[in-house]
């Protein structure tokens, strides 16, 4: 009888100093609902074309108000946009000015969101992703497969477009860029043997490593080595994805293929099957068999 009654002292002892540690434990990391300061968030400003100056829109979004007027219409931007899980809703025009401020200059939410716009940046980036996924699905066709071939009628005006620039002596912007230029540098090219009508570039950029990170039971991804090596380049020493671009010189990109890091430019040219393609597109040169 006395053992279980020194027993019971000592497990409510026990209990007790279990009891005072758990509490100290929750004064010292956890940050009680009474001591919580909220800050409150700057009102929503900037999200609308009439809000938005001229100097902003251009130094933001690099378009003026009546540029970004004409993309709202041709990206065919919806009136409201809501969003989940909190079903935030958001108009067309501040899904516009935001994303494209964010496209533009690359800044974090953090830091972009309550100087420029107001209101609270984590709800951002759910609206930038609908953003990018929604011109991704309506204009995707523009950039891939034959899409050259929306142009193809427009290609004698490009052609002359860079001939008539080439045969014309350097302006004065040129000239202060290089100083290796002078006016008497300009070509004659004849128009009707003159084939160039675009610029093809091939860019790549990092990326942080694919296939990273475990999968949502713990385990390792599968086959994540392998998914890393095939986009990892030695010669950058980093991951990333590469792809070539073809320019025309009325400012629009009219084709766009995409591949890994690990691949040089010639092999994502052989790869997008440019030449081919426009053999089977472009008329022959004249005089030439």
């Amino acid at each position: 009888v006395k053992v279980i009654q020194v027993l019971t002292v000592l497990l409510g002892m026990a209990e007790q100093r279990h009891q005072s540690i758990t509490y100290q434990m929750q004064e010292i990391l956890f940050i009680l609902q009474g001591d919580r300061e909220l800050t409150p968030l700057p009102p929503p400003i900037n999200r609308s074309f009439d809000e938005l100056s001229e100097e902003h829109a251009y130094s933001w979004t690099r378009f003026t108000v009546s540029e970004l007027r004409l993309l709202y219409v041709h990206l065919r931007m919806p009136e409201y946009i809501t969003m989940p899980p909190r079903y935030k809703t958001f108009t067309g025009e501040e899904a516009l000015i935001i994303s494209l401020s964010k496209c533009a200059s690359g800044e974090p939410w953090t830091q972009m969101g309550p100087a420029k716009f107001g209101g609270d940046p984590r709800e951002f980036s759910l609206l930038f992703r609908w953003f990018i996924n929604h011109v991704f699905s309506c204009f995707y066709n523009r950039i891939s497969g034959r899409s050259l071939e929306i142009w193809k009628d427009y290609i004698p005006s490009f052609r002359r477009a860079f001939c008539n620039r080439l045969n014309r002596p350097p302006t004065e912007d040129e000239l202060a860029l290089d100083e290796d230029l002078n006016i008497e540098d300009f070509l004659d090219l004849d128009p009707e043997f003159f084939r160039i009508f675009a610029v093809i570039d091939a860019t790549d950029f990092r990326t942080t490593r694919t296939g990273s990170g475990p999968m949502p039971d713990g385990s390792r991804r599968l086959h994540a080595f392998e998914i890393q090596r095939e986009f990892y380049s030695r010669y950058f020493r980093a991951h990333g994805l590469k792809y070539l671009t073809v320019h025309l010189p009325n400012g629009i990109t009219a084709a766009v293929f995409g591949s890994r890091l690990s691949d040089n430019d010639n092999g994502v040219f052989n790869m997008s099957g440019l030449v081919p393609y426009l053999i089977e597109i472009l008329d022959p040169i004249p005089g030439l068999n």
